[in-house]
């Protein structure tokens, strides 16, 4: 049964509905906190939406990023397509570092921005600091579409990501 669920959740095709389901919240919280942030809406309300959003990029960068380690775990290693898999579970893991460190970022400025002006004196930086944390969320939206325009290059047209070894 474990095997099965793990063949399942680590496959590309629940890779990428899971990611272009992710997108659809990211795309949407990051549209409504640049239009709040604009119109002057209070930051408590805007950090608290890019919290979450961090939140997402963090747990599904750790997901993506440890599917060689899930695939592992379940026994699935060695598969007679194991040159295709070697490439999606690289992708997987650089992308998925990529989306935990940027959630994490995110999370740090959404956490500055709530520390009281006696803790940190932010002043009137605040909005600075929200503008600096969206650019986090987006870059990691621009991350997770990377990721999946790779898996989408691997499984359809054969392409293998470089990758590099220490000497």
């Amino acid at each position: 049964m474990f095997r099965m669920l793990m063949r399942v959740f680590t496959s590309v095709p629940c890779i990428g509905i899971i990611g272009l389901l992710i997108m659809f919240p990211l795309v949407l919280g990051i549209v409504a906190a640049q239009r709040d942030l604009v119109a002057g809406k209070d930051v408590e309300h805007i950090a608290e939406m890019l919290e979450g959003l961090g939140i997402i990029l963090i747990g599904w960068g750790v997901a993506i990023e440890e599917r060689h380690s899930l695939r592992q775990m379940a026994g699935l290693i060695g598969s007679p397509d194991s040159e295709r898999e070697v490439a999606i579970d690289h992708v997987s893991h650089s992308n998925g570092i990529c989306m935990l460190i940027l959630g994490l970022f995110a999370e740090i400025g959404v956490e500055a921005v709530r520390l009281p002006n006696d803790v940190l004196p932010t002043f009137d930086f605040d909005e600075g600091v929200t503008w600096i944390t969206i650019g986090f969320v987006v870059l990691g939206g621009l991350v997770l579409l990377h990721h999946l325009v790779m898996l989408a290059g691997i499984v359809w047209f054969g392409h293998r990501p470089k990758t590099h070894h220490a000497s």
